[in-house]
């Protein structure tokens, strides 16, 4: 048996042995996303995973994606553009929120990077399966909020805090966050710098040499400001963010790509309790979101720069009215206009304009809040714009229902979910090279939403407040999926209304915590397929992970303020090409970190990731991807990754 292998049984039995001695305490954590008001999580009628800031600043997490990364059922990733799959769907299919509002300038499902400095989040909430009825169109696979941090205490209180880390691979990151409160009022102002020189490495290709980025150049830049009030039956609150993001790629040996982003938001929120009855809040908020993509051929040393600018305003009002003891009514209307320019497509800004109305009944059958029932439903319609485009309707139901048994919690859910087209999709015109003649690929403003239909089992249990267990099942079955397809006369492709495809899978887990013990030991299936016409079968969609594992555990040392923590997470190979079924490698994860506490003000941390040094165990099948390794197909080219860092709270 060869070192690395001997090394990783003893460091996985290791982290096995802590996470089999953990015990749990039972906590009341609060959530919004289930029912957009805030409620306990066992009495929310969805199931909702939380993410909490400690588990955050565990995994080191700078961005949304490293916070959401190494979570079973969930598949992110970095590379250029960042990007989000949740039940077998990928980032097109996945709603991304802040504080209940979606974020701006999502393309091909790809989540703009730097969406909120990491110090803001408090937490991050997931709800898996189609969530349409009450998030609209792309919440198909799911919805991903992120709740930021509230700054009002109880008393006069100014705080701050300052992060600065480095790592082998010369990445720094630097955060900061300061607020203030009095009370009835707070003021928050937090930022954060993070940048990866990348790994640059020589190649040759017809006897000339070229650096080649074998891991992105990125930096990333963001700063967010809030004030919120205490009113007398409620709270009012103002938010401002801005960030920058630069990423330098190599897409071949003499290929780079480019992307600089430059997004900023701001907007107002309320919340109102009128009488004991009613609770009512909203929003409205203004999005920018622009993207300058370069592509640069090395050989001749020329260049395509390409810009395109996504504007965004959204307002929302919703309501929580409870007239009966065992009836709580939620309604409410959003209403969405948004534009994109793009001189390379066409000449004139496009406009689009989505007005929505929604509601649901929490119906609480029997009166103890053992058996809800809650039906809902959300209608939407788009109208044209322009005298090239047609109106879209769109109506979504949803019906869920939660038993709250002596043995746990089971819940139930069909919903039906949606996707409009996108704007690239109804107007874009872009230049495909490909095999020496290339093609174009146009934009259709007659496609039809893209559906599905969703059923979503799951089942929760504390035992005796130590342990706590879940798992989950689903099924999700998707019409007039939105591909391209070639037109008849001229050999371009366009965007047409034309395939189904089905998900299904499940998850389950087991958990550990107590004053000085925490784990968690996870496990998903992932299954997702798309109906080939020209072989009459469905054949497998690319990249999905059909099974992963997730082992967590921490120790905390109170006598001495010493926290070890670390976790191991194994993906298995996923397909590359669903018609030759050419796989690629497995993924195998392993790292441990240590932080200590010096006093209430300081704390120093280090971390190790990647321990095994690309160790894994099922190399790439079939054609070019035949013995491939972890490091070279997930770009792991800096190996062992030490980071070392400081964290000062004033």
């Amino acid at each position: 048996m060869s070192n690395k292998r001997i090394q990783f049984h003893l460091f996985f039995t290791l982290l096995f042995i802590i996470s089999a001695n953990l015990f749990s305490e039972e906590s009341e954590m609060i959530v919004v996303t289930g029912s957009k008001f805030e409620q306990n999580a066992d009495d929310s009628i969805e199931k909702v995973e939380v993410i909490s800031e400690e588990e955050i600043r565990e995994k080191g997490a700078k961005t949304l994606l490293e916070a959401l990364a190494q979570i079973p059922g969930i598949q992110a990733s970095d590379h250029g553009t960042s990007s989000i799959m949740l039940q077998g769907f990928d980032g097109d299919y996945v709603k991304i929120l802040i504080d209940g509002i979606e974020v701006n300038g999502r393309i091909n499902g790809a989540v703009p990077s730097g969406l909120i400095p990491v110090s803001s989040i408090e937490r991050i909430e997931i709800i898996r399966g189609a969530s349409s009825a009450l998030y609209g169109s792309d919440a198909m696979g799911g919805v991903i909020n992120i709740i930021t941090k509230k700054q009002i205490k109880d008393t006069t209180e100014f705080s701050g805090e300052l992060v600065q880390e480095a790592a082998t691979n010369l990445r720094t990151y630097t955060e900061s966050s300061l607020s203030y409160s009095t009370g009835k009022m707070s003021l928050g102002l937090s930022g954060s710098f993070d940048y990866d020189s990348g790994n640059l490495q020589s190649e040759s290709q017809d006897e000339k040499y070229y650096d080649v980025y074998k891991i992105p150049l990125s930096r990333l830049g963001s700063i967010r400001g809030t004030a919120d009030w205490i009113l007398e039956n409620g709270r009012i609150g103002v938010f401002s963010s801005y960030s920058n993001f630069y990423n330098k790629s190599n897409s071949g040996t003499v290929y780079r790509t480019s992307y600089d982003t430059h997004k900023a938001d701001a907007g107002l929120t309320w919340e109102s309790t009128p009488g004991d009855l009613l609770s009512m809040s909203g929003f409205i908020s203004g999005k920018y979101f622009d993207l300058e993509l370069g592509s640069y051929d090395l050989t001749d040393n020329s260049a395509s720069i390409e810009n395109r600018v996504f504007t965004d305003l959204e307002a929302e009002v919703r309501a929580d009215y409870s007239p009966w003891i065992n009836h709580s009514f939620l309604f409410g209307s959003n209403l969405k206009f948004e534009t994109l320019e793009d001189d390379a497509s066409f000449d004139e800004i496009k406009m689009g304009m989505q007005m929505s109305l929604f509601a649901q009944d929490n119906w609480d059958i029997t009166s103890d809040e053992r058996f809800i029932l809650t039906p809902g439903f959300r209608i939407d319609y788009s109208p044209p714009l322009d005298k090239d485009s047609s109106p879209l309707f769109q109506l979504t139901p949803k019906l869920s229902f939660k038993w709250a048994m002596e043995s746990g919690i089971l819940r139930a859910s069909y919903g039906m979910g949606y996707k409009m087209p996108t704007m690239q999709q109804k107007y874009w015109v872009f230049w495909h090279n490909y095999g020496g003649t290339g093609f174009y690929v146009l934009g259709n403003p007659d496609l039809k939403p893209e559906k599905s239909h969703g059923l979503n089992l799951s089942y929760t249990r504390k035992i005796h407040s130590k342990w706590n267990i879940s798992c989950g099942l689903y099924f999700n079955a998707v019409r007039d999926l939105i591909n391209t397809q070639m037109d008849s006369g001229d050999g371009d492709y366009t965007y047409q209304n034309v395939d189904k495809a089905v998900t299904y899978g499940g998850d389950a887990r087991i958990q550990y915590a107590g004053s000085n013990y925490r784990g968690s030991l996870s496990y998903a299936y992932t299954a997702a397929k798309a109906y080939n016409e020209s072989l009459g079968r469905y054949i497998d969609l690319e990249d999905r992970v059909p099974h992963s594992l997730q082992l967590t555990s921490s120790y905390t040392f109170t006598s001495i303020d010493l926290k070890i923590h670390g976790s191991g997470t194994w993906e298995s190979p996923r397909v590359q090409n669903g018609v030759t079924e050419y796989m690629s490698p497995d993924k195998f994860l392993i790292s441990l970190g240590i932080d200590k506490s010096f006093g209430e003000h300081f704390e120093l941390y280090i971390k190790g990731e990647n321990l095994l040094d690309n160790l894994h165990f099922i190399r790439g099948s079939g054609g070019s991807y035949e013995g491939v390794s972890q490091e070279d197909y997930f770009e792991y080219y800096d190996g062992i990754i030490v980071t070392i860092g400081g964290r000062l709270k004033l």
